[in-house]
């Protein structure tokens, strides 16, 4: 059986993804995506960057870039629900 985390500990997870897409928000503004090869790009840009940490076993490394994607699949799909995204 696999182990098991607490609800509280999910929660935790997901206050600090709406931390750091609040600190990317801060950081490069509310412009929103122009395209979906734009959003493409950056999440496989951030994957890439994952493989890479997981490759080098670095824990806080996977870490930070899990974070940033789970920041620009956020941002990508309020992009696309408000249909900022022009082609």
């Amino acid at each position: 059986m696999r182990q098991q985390i607490t609800e509280e500990q999910v929660k935790a997870a997901v206050e600090k993804v709406i931390e750091k897409l609040y600190y990317r928000l801060e950081q490069k503004g509310f412009g929103t995506f122009s395209s979906r090869h734009e959003i493409l790009g950056v999440m496989t840009e951030e994957y890439n960057e994952l493989v890479e940490a997981v490759h080098t076993n670095n824990h806080q490394e996977m870490r930070e870039e899990l974070l940033d994607l789970a920041v620009g699949a956020i941002f990508s799909v309020a992009c696309l629900d408000q249909r900022t995204v022009d082609w």
